[in-house]
């Protein structure tokens, strides 16, 4: 959208020779700026699956918590981490039965036998920096890990990052009005309004700053880790804000 100056509402198409004054006469120019950052990502998140079988329900069990108690201890002291988070979820316990009748988890015959029990674990891994990211599923799959899945890269800074975006919009927005003010023999006074766009066209809430990147995902069968590149090339994120900012257009300051 091209930037205009006017002096009341917005209204149709705009330009300059055409403006009214606002009904307290305060003329203004309203212009969109645009800003964008990018930063490299300096953190990843890894979803590792543990997986145990057996005959006793008990021994599925404990199995299972053995190998992930040993990849929640072991995977914070690898080399190479600034920093790691590692929550492991409740387990999920299936029984097997040979009837086909009694797989159905509703309805269930009474006579139903069970030949087998299977226990699932997962485990939720947040660290960095993110070239450790294939290191790290590798060693989890030695301690024991059935599964895997890269979530995506991400900043752990995001909020300064589309922070530093929003100044750009708005470095970007006072050097298109200080064009359109000199243009008009004018000077940019004091500021009235800022806007998102979305605010601006829509009237809606504070929509959520847009982040330009494709996040990788990477399913992973068994023996699931492995697949996982240990060298990983994630792409640059992107944190792109628009604004509408109404600055107050005042007649040039005389000199004595």
């Amino acid at each position: 959208m091209s930037p205009y100056i006017r002096y009341g509402l917005l209204a149709g198409s705009l330009a300059l020779a055409a403006c009214q004054p606002a009904a307290d006469d305060t003329q203004f120019v309203l212009v969109e700026g645009r800003g964008q950052t990018e930063a490299e990502p300096d953190a990843f998140r890894l979803s590792l699956f543990v997986e145990a079988n057996g005959p006793d329900r008990e021994a599925a069990l404990r199995e299972a918590s053995e190998i992930s108690d040993r990849i929640a201890d072991i995977l914070p002291r690898m080399e190479g981490l600034d920093w790691i988070e590692v929550n492991r979820n409740d387990a999920n316990i299936r029984t097997a039965y040979e009837q086909s009748d009694c797989r159905r988890s509703y309805n269930r015959p009474a006579n139903c036998v069970p030949v087998g029990h299977g226990v699932e674990i997962s485990i939720s891994v947040e660290a960095g920096p993110v070239s450790e990211a294939g290191n790290l599923a590798s060693l989890a799959s030695e301690l024991g890990a059935r599964g895997s899945e890269l979530s995506g890269f991400y900043r752990r800074d995001e909020g300064h990052q589309t922070q530093q975006a929003r100044q750009a919009a708005y470095q970007d927005a006072r050097s298109q009005a200080l064009l359109l003010a000199d243009a008009a023999g004018l000077e940019l006074g004091r500021v009235i309004q800022i806007q998102t766009v979305e605010d601006f066209y829509n009237g809606g809430a504070m929509p959520r700053s847009r982040i330009a990147f494709a996040e990788p995902m990477l399913a992973a069968e068994e023996p699931a880790i492995a697949s996982i590149p240990l060298q990983l090339d994630p792409e640059v994120r992107r944190y792109e804000e628009r604004i509408t900012v109404r600055f107050e257009l005042v007649e040039p300051s005389t000199s004595d």
